[in-house]
């Protein structure tokens, strides 16, 4: 690995990504769907050039997972509307919660008919199904940036992208320590267990994060430059992550979440200057975060598994495209019926059922997966559901948003 050819790499794809931000606007496209094209094209031809774009797919998952996914839900849930969310939380829970759960198994039992060889079992594909559950954040992003439409469903797609990441976050890792406990001692996990398991990495989370938060925004109210408090709230992000991740073995994301929403609430009390470096730095940090994700994206690409194993890839994007139908169509019209608060017209259903966009977070994580007997499967699948993703669905979700003022 030489540090030349990973610097050249690195610079080579940071000028595409500014070549294609005016493209991406004057053309009408996707500037996550334009990264990830760029980011394989590239790095095909720097490698044919003899260049070593040093990426393998540990410092892939580590760059991923442990750099720039904290930045990127740090940011958004310091820049989240307050009043926005509050009126969409129960729209934004139940899509992150029980629909989502019940989309995993739907999801599950489809792709376990579906792909049905001896290796792929029904463990694997809940554990598939719980990868595919994340609708990525930067994606979301990046497809709603700069279109007019209605404020409900942006706050609902964008709501749901984040707290769903969360919880599909927590729900892998779970899946992880399960299968290294009964790989230990070739046991299984009893339900309670799981539970507990469960309640841990995510009550652990939001405790170590509201820590953080609390001891963040003690010590900004005693610094006096506007610099130093950036720099605080950098600690906040980070410092947390790590203790929860590293030390404490619990949920670092959900703490990166509960911190980074602490930092929102302290923003809307602060002074004007301290507000507005905050905001634009944490937008700086979050558009490059974003960034990196899909061209790293781009890079991992191979095409070859893919070609190898693209019948699986078929019936997952159709198992997903049906679970989420199910979930958003049935479900909303079911709760509906209930409460007129939470009743969604047709208008927005249909996009809410398109705009469950993946991205590079699922990628990372399912490289964070153990070496396993269906481990080709499982990478096939991910990124041919994350391409469909980015170039199909993400390419066609704004001919179908309302308008603003449609409401």
């Amino acid at each position: 690995m030489n540090l030349e050819h990973i610097l050249l790499t690195a610079t080579v794809l940071a000028v595409a990504a500014l070549l294609l931000k005016p493209i991406s606007t004057l053309l009408r496209l996707p500037y996550p769907a334009l990264l990830v094209a760029a980011g394989y094209l590239l790095s095909e031809l720097l490698v044919s050039q003899g260049i070593d774009t040093g990426l393998r797919w540990h410092n892939f998952r580590v760059l991923a997972y442990y750099v720039l996914l904290p930045l990127l839900i740090y940011e958004m849930a310091f820049c989240l509307s307050g009043e926005l969310l509050f009126k969409s939380l129960p729209g934004i829970l139940l899509l992150s919660v029980p629909f989502m759960l019940v989309a995993i198994l739907i999801t599950a039992v489809l792709l376990f008919y579906g792909i049905s060889h001896m290796a792929y079992s029904f463990t694997a594909a809940l554990l598939t199904a719980a990868l595919l559950s994340m609708n990525d954040p930067a994606a979301v992003a990046g497809v709603l940036k700069g279109l007019n439409t209605s404020p409900r469903l942006a706050a609902l797609l964008t709501g749901e992208s984040l707290f769903n990441t969360i919880v599909a976050l927590v729900l892998v890792t779970l899946a992880l320590n399960v299968e290294l406990i009964e790989r230990g001692d070739g046991g299984g996990i009893s339900f309670l267990m799981g539970f507990i398991l469960f309640v841990k990495l995510f009550s652990g989370g939001i405790l170590v994060g509201a820590a953080t938060g609390l001891a963040g925004w003690l010590l900004m109210r005693y610094v006096r430059f506007p610099f130093l408090r950036l720099m605080t709230s950098l600690v906040m992000a980070y410092g947390s992550f790590l203790l929860a991740e590293q030390w404490l073995q619990v949920s670092g994301i959900v703490s990166v979440l509960t911190a980074g929403l602490m930092l929102n609430a302290y923003s809307q009390q602060t002074d004007e200057r301290t507000r507005q470096l905050l905001k634009g730095q944490w937008s700086l940090y979050g558009s490059v975060a974003g960034v990196s994700l899909f061209l790293l994206l781009g890079v991992s690409v191979y095409l070859p598994m893919l070609q190898h194993q693209w019948l699986a890839v078929i019936i997952a994007i159709v198992a997903l495209l049906i679970s989420r139908s199910v979930v958003v169509l049935v479900g909303f019209w079911v709760v509906g019926r209930f409460s007129k608060a939470l009743a969604i017209p047709v208008s927005e259903k249909i996009p809410l059922t398109w705009g469950g966009i993946k991205g590079a977070v699922a990628v990372a994580l399912m490289f964070s997966l153990p070496d396993l007997d269906y481990s080709n499967t499982i990478h096939a699948v991910v990124y041919g559901v994350v391409l469909f993703s980015l170039f199909i669905q993400a390419t066609t979700l704004r001919f179908i948003l309302p308008k603003a003022n449609s409401d």
